[in-house]
Formats: structure tokens, C-alpha cells, sequence
């Protein structure tokens, strides 16, 4: 009878921790393939207007918000609870570097699906602006290019010794595009 007990209890235990990992490996996002998918679509979406197919609107996508899981960029698992990020997998960082690397990923987060969400209402709209069409795309192929270039940087100095330094001396020596900044002071303006 204890055999049988034991028995239930541990295949129990094993659909239980089962059950744990494949959730885990469902909850990871590959944030690179979600950048290059992001810039495929806008693109295609583009190139179809230009030849004048009808096409449905991209969707705009927030990379981080809404995410409870954890996000690979070039290798380097980014660990994210309530629209945060909360660190980086293998790397102990101070608390100030992972600060400035959530504000600077959600930063261009939010401006590429800021510009994404206001070009979808524009081409919504009766009248279009080709200009303003042209410089909302631009921004958001350039925050995407930005969130693909910060997140590969940090991969790389991830890799060398002591990488908390590295990434620390990366992160205080970067700018942000004066034009992702012209983004954000105007976003409530469009």
C-alpha cells in the first residue's frame, strides 16, 4: 500500500515539475526573431502600398508590456515581471545598470509601438499625410534598430570577464538618437 502511495506521489511530483518546464520554456520569447518579424511586416506592408495591393494594417506590438516570462536577445536572457526588467540571466548587475537598461529597452519599446499604433490610425484616416507617414516609419524602424543593436552590445560585454563592468561602462557611454528623443518629447503632441 505505501508502495502504491509513493508511487502516486512521485509521478505526481514528476507531471508537477513536468508540467513547470514546459510552461517555462513556452513563457521564453525570442526577442530577435520578434524585432526582425516586427520589421519584416511594416516593411512587406509598405512595399505592398507602393504597388498599391490592399493589405491589412501591421498589428502593433509592445515587446516588454504584458510580458511575465523572460526575453532572449542575442543569448542573453532578460528576466521581465509587471512590464519590468527585473535582470538579466547569469549576470549580477547593480541595481542603478538595471535601471537604466530597463528605462533605455522600454524607452524604445514604447516608441516603436507609439509610431507603429499613430501610422496604423493615419492610414486609417481619409485624408493621409505622406510626410508624417514617412517620419512615424522612420522612427520606428530606427527605435527597433536602436532595441537590435543596445540588446546585441550588451550580449557582447556579457561574454567578457567581469561583465557587470563592461556592461556598466556600455550603458554610460550610450545616447539615445537625437531623433527617438524628438519621439518622445512630441509623443503626446501627435
Amino acid at each position: 500500500m505505501k508502495k502504491i502511495r509513493v508511487s502516486i506521489i512521485l509521478l505526481t511530483f514528476w507531471l508537477a515539475l513536468a508540467s513547470f518546464y514546459s510552461n517555462a520554456q513556452s513563457a521564453m520569447i525570442n526577442g530577435d526573431k520578434l524585432i526582425e518579424q516586427l520589421i519584416e511586416t511594416r516593411y512587406h506592408f509598405n512595399k505592398q502600398l507602393i504597388k498599391g495591393k490592399p493589405v491589412a494594417l501591421p498589428q502593433s506590438v509592445s515587446i516588454v508590456e504584458g510580458a511575465q516570462c523572460s526575453i532572449l536577445f542575442n543569448g542573453a536572457e532578460y528576466l521581465i515581471s509587471h512590464n519590468q526588467i527585473v535582470g538579466i540571466k547569469g549576470l549580477s548587475l547593480a541595481a542603478n545598470t538595471l535601471q537604466a537598461i530597463n528605462e533605455r529597452i522600454l524607452f524604445l519599446d514604447r516608441i516603436q509601438r507609439t509610431c507603429s499604433e499613430k501610422a496604423n490610425l493615419t492610414y486609417g484616416a481619409a485624408s493621409r499625410d505622406l510626410q508624417y507617414l514617412k517620419t512615424l516609419d522612420r522612427r520606428y524602424f530606427a527605435a527597433l534598430n536602436n532595441l537590435r543593436s543596445f540588446t546585441s552590445n550588451i550580449a557582447i560585454n556579457a561574454k567578457k570577464p567581469k561583465p557587470s563592468v563592461w556592461i556598466e561602462m556600455f550603458i554610460a557611454k550610450t545616447d539615445i538618437p537625437k531623433e527617438l528623443l524628438a519621439q518622445n518629447q512630441t509623443t503626446s503632441g501627435y
